[in-house]
């Protein structure tokens, strides 16, 4: 299974957990530059290792808010919603079972953007494919 048809499962299993809509409230690498109340979601490294294991990679959540209550509200919908383990998704005449899983903490933060005050948000992620 490739690394962008495992992007595009993520996006869309994390959609689904929630409650977003693909390309309107999520989307699948960075947040277009004219969306606010919504998130990106992209792998951003590859560590396939060394032995016969599953594929593993890195992923990010990032977000853009213009009310800081959004923003803690995403976050804490985030952190309760993973660890996530089992969708099967298919791709490359493969299927495989998608496993998300928390790495560390995520956190919101102030910052500009287009000129306004706005909040950020970022999650870190570890995503296992088997």
């Amino acid at each position: 299974m490739d690394i962008i048809n495992i992007e595009k499962a993520l996006t869309a299993s994390m959609a689904a957990i929630l409650g977003l809509e693909v390309d309107k409230t999520i989307f699948r690498g960075s947040l277009p530059a004219n969306k606010r109340d919504a998130i990106g979601i992209l792998i951003n490294a590859a560590n396939r290792g060394n032995g016969p294991t599953s594929l593993a990679f890195t992923a990010q959540i990032l977000g853009r808010y213009t009310s800081r209550d959004n923003a803690l509200a995403m976050l804490d919908k985030i952190d309760t919603a993973l660890p996530f383990y089992g969708d099967e998704i298919a791709g490359d005449g493969a299927t495989a079972r998608l496993s998300i899983i928390k790495i560390g903490s995520g956190g919101i933060y102030p910052t500009i953007h287009d000129g306004k005050n706005i909040y950020g948000l970022s999650f870190n992620l570890r995503i296992s494919v088997m």
